[in-house]
């Protein structure tokens, strides 16, 4: 385990979206808290947004 400093962040997330991915991650052994730091990791790691199709979902946060 990394001994660097953890500093709180707030995330905002969609009730209904949150409740979903909370379920599925406690089915696979995951908290939210844990998948988001792995997808951050991948993202510093790769040096790109970990999805298959980035420009989706890009142009999908264009959207919000």
């Amino acid at each position: 385990m990394s001994t660097a400093t953890v500093k709180p962040t707030t995330v905002r997330i969609e009730e209904g979206l949150k409740e979903q991915a909370t379920e599925f991650l406690d089915s696979v052994g995951l908290s939210l808290n844990s998948y988001l730091n792995l997808a951050v990791r991948q993202l510093v790691n790769q040096r790109k947004i970990p999805f298959n199709n980035a420009d989706e979902l890009m142009s999908f946060l264009d959207e919000e």
